[in-house]
């Protein structure tokens, strides 16, 4: 019987710092700053560029959300940021 493991810790909590840098706590207790400036320009997040769209950044199911199609990967929140 195997097992699924779950390799990205979820996210608990999430505050936007300014208008691109989130800072994020994990279930592992860190607390990261994720930079999204690099992914504006996508179009899944052109939205973000808002600055008060960008603050309603929450977490639903342990996953950085803003609306029902603008997420952030649980890989990239942990493992990209600092």
């Amino acid at each position: 019987m195997s097992t699924l493991i779950d390799l990205e810790p979820d996210a608990i909590a999430v505050q936007a710092l300014d208008r691109s840098r989130l800072l994020i706590e994990f279930t592992t207790g860190e607390k990261k700053v994720f930079d999204m400036a690099s992914l504006f320009d996508l179009p899944v997040y052109q939205a973000l560029k808002n600055h008060a769209v960008f603050q309603q950044a929450h977490v639903r199911h342990g996953v950085v959300c803003w609306d029902d199609a603008t997420d952030l990967a649980p890989e990239a929140a942990y493992y990209q940021s600092v």
